[in-house]
């Protein structure tokens, strides 16, 4: 038997309802997946995405629900994305106003949501600002980046030991590769932002996180900063990445050992990615950012330090309410400034905002909302995440004392699903496609004696793929396990439209 499926109905939560027909007589349980009455929080599947009435193979939006509601109180919560690697399934996700919720960590912060998010405080993945020089010799410190992002590059990163020949070049994200290395005149750069020189007057300034580089210099002929930064990745956000640093401020050389520097500031650090995915209704009256970091201010006559690159939001939801109110931000932090005359500071590149729902328009008033950079927009349905799900069912109740079952829409010895005229108890639009499988187990429980009208699950049968094996047991649940391979165009993905299970009394 199938170990996925297992686990499936063993940490599922449980409830018992009445079904079609009259208590000791025969009826059938039908399922038209309407609504989420009989809905496993373990479900992978859509199960009745955006009132679709169907259960849709593919990763569903809404996750499994495993850790249980977050409702953030007054102040400010933690969530780290370090330990978990990023990933967190709520049944809810409620963050109401006068609430802050900051995410930090080494990974993009992926927030799944089972049923309903309300979003009226505010979710924090900003990146860090560069540290500002304030006294000789000192190694300023980049900003910190938000969950997934880049850090900022340090100024006199060398500190005392050594000579800075210029600062620290801004940390990129993972999968983002720099194509032109600093320095090196006017050509693109993607990732963290190039390092302002060492300089007799007028250090270099570091460049924006995913910028374009102008040649910072390093030698004292040409000192020149990074301009603004320029985003990568597609407007869809394909792959889940951060902000990118901004580079660090050259040294001032004033012709003193090194020691006596005036060191430069650091770049800011890039902003944090979130993929919030709700499977119901996701409403945004507060403030989501992940801004890059601004840079640090130079000290005397050293560069100041290149602001961090905006992150990335991607907001999936079976309904995006439209947006009368608050704030969707990813900008590029600004570059710090110079307290003597010179090359400014680079600002970072924005980031990435994308809004997906059913039908693929989320009304936004832009007299009230703010939306910086621009977002895209999309249809969720065109994006399913394809490959193996589950949608399981909580337990239905017959009402029968020891009911036979009978289902006629699935092979008994494999559970593989069937398709045609002759199969009533089915109901399958598009048929089972090439390149996909779908099977079916049950898994029954007589009633509790203890607990009248629930299952004993202590005595639980299952899963099995002939439901007649279950006879005798007055409660009954199901789980269809799909494969989809990720070439198949999603419009022509299994959709199950009706499930029925009969029963007679013996």
């Amino acid at each position: 038997m199938n170990m996925r499926i297992l686990e499936v109905f063993a940490g599922a939560l449980l409830f018992a309802a009445s079904a079609m027909g009259a208590p000791g007589g025969n009826g059938e349980i039908v399922e038209a997946f309407d609504d989420a009455s009989f809905f496993d929080v373990r479900s992978t599947a859509y199960w009745d995405l955006a009132g679709s009435g169907r259960l849709v193979a593919g990763i569903g939006l809404g996750g499994n629900g495993a850790d249980g509601a977050f409702v953030a109180t007054a102040g400010d919560t933690q969530l780290d994305t370090t330990a978990n690697g990023g990933v967190f399934n709520f049944t809810r996700f409620v963050v109401p106003p006068g609430a802050r919720v900051i995410f930090s960590g080494a990974f993009p912060a992926r927030v799944r949501v089972l049923r309903r998010a309300d979003i009226q405080g505010m979710l924090d993945l900003r990146g860090g600002a560069g540290e500002t020089a304030v006294f000789r010799g000192q190694v300023t410190a980049g900003g910190v980046a938000g969950p997934g992002g880049g850090r900022g590059g340090r100024g006199n990163p060398n500190g005392t030991i050594s000579m800075s020949p210029a600062g620290e070049v801004g940390e990129s994200v993972p999968r983002v590769m720099n194509t032109v290395s600093c320095n090196r005149g006017d050509g693109l750069r993607l990732g963290g932002g190039c390092a302002g020189g060492r300089d007799t007057s007028s250090a270099g300034s570091g460049g924006g996180g995913g910028h374009r580089d102008f040649g910072a210099s390093d030698n004292g002929a040409s000192p020149q900063s990074g301009f603004g930064g320029i985003a990568y990745g597609i407007p869809a956000i394909a792959d889940l990445r951060g902000g990118s640093g901004g580079g660090g401020g050259g040294n001032d050389d004033d012709g003193l050992p090194f020691v006596n520097d005036d060191p430069g500031g650091a770049g800011g650090g890039g902003g944090g990615a979130l993929s919030l995915e709700v499977g119901g209704v996701l409403v945004i009256a507060g403030t989501i950012e992940a801004s890059g970091g601004r840079g640090g201010n130079g000290f005397m006559q050293s560069g100041a330090g290149g602001g961090g690159s905006g992150g990335a939001l991607r907001l999936r939801a079976g309904r995006v309410a439209d947006l009368t109110s608050g704030k969707l931000l990813a900008r590029g932090g600004t570059g710090g400034t110079l307290s003597a005359p010179g090359r400014p500071a680079g600002g970072g590149s924005p980031g990435r905002i994308r809004l997906e729902d059913a039908d693929g328009v989320v009304g936004i008033d832009r007299t009230r909302v703010t939306v910086d950079p621009a977002e895209s927009q999309g249809n969720v349905r065109t994006t399913v995440s394809l490959g193996r799900s589950v949608g399981a069912s909580r337990f239905y109740d017959s009402g029968v004392a020891t009911p036979r079952y009978a289902f006629d829409g699935a092979d008994p010895a494999t559970g593989a699903l069937l398709t045609g005229p002759a199969v009533t108890d089915l109901v399958l639009p598009n048929g089972i496609p090439a390149g996909t499988t779908a099977r079916i187990v049950f898994t029954g429980a007589p009633e509790d004696v203890a607990n009248p009208g629930f299952p004993d699950l202590t005595q639980e049968v299952g899963p099995v793929t002939d439901v007649t094996a279950l006879d005798g047991l007055r409660f009954i649940r199901f789980a269809i396990r799909f494969d989809v391979g990720s070439s198949l165009p999603v419009a022509t993905v299994p959709e199950v439209d009706r499930l029925r299970v009969r029963f007679f009394c013996p």
